[in-house]
């Protein structure tokens, strides 16, 4: 039957954040150019790249389907298509703001201008999954009142 939709959500994001982890701690022993490297050498710095899009792809897969799920669970079948909006308009933005803050972390250069990059993406990812968490923990509380504030 599966997990419960939060908890879905949050493991997929935690995955995703957890997935630039490999890359953050591989990223100062790559090699800058492999051009004169063999081809077994030339392969093993990218172990730390599948494995990343393997963990980031399962995170996706994790998550994707429950989204809808405890949105509609949120809102109720009231304004379900602003829900969705504010959703999906929330997310753009967060995306376009990390996706700048990584990139300019990029920039910086060097080893420590990755490890920064792909630490914020890891770091927002697992951030992501415990707020996930933490704000159903205090939605499943409010619930345990009633309209009148007493207890059920």
């Amino acid at each position: 039957r599966g997990w419960p939709g939060v908890v879905a959500i949050a493991a997929g994001l935690g995955l995703m954040g957890a997935s630039f982890i490999p890359l953050a701690l591989s990223t100062t022993f790559l090699p800058t150019a492999m051009a004169a490297l063999d081809l077994p050498a030339a392969l093993l710095p990218v172990a730390p790249l599948l494995v990343a899009t393997v963990a980031f792809t399962l995170g996706g897969l994790v998550l994707s389907p429950y989204v809808v799920v405890v949105l509609s669970e949120y809102v109720g079948d009231k304004l379900i298509g602003t829900a969705y909006g504010w959703y999906y308009l929330v997310a753009a933005l967060s995306t376009i703001t990390v996706a700048w803050a990584a990139g300019a972390l990029l920039d910086l250069g060097g080893a420590w201008g990755r490890v920064l990059s792909f630490g914020l993406l890891a770091v927002i990812g697992i951030a992501g999954a415990l707020g996930v968490r933490t704000q159903r923990r205090h939605h499943d509380a409010g619930l345990e009142l009633q309209s009148d504030g007493r207890a059920r």
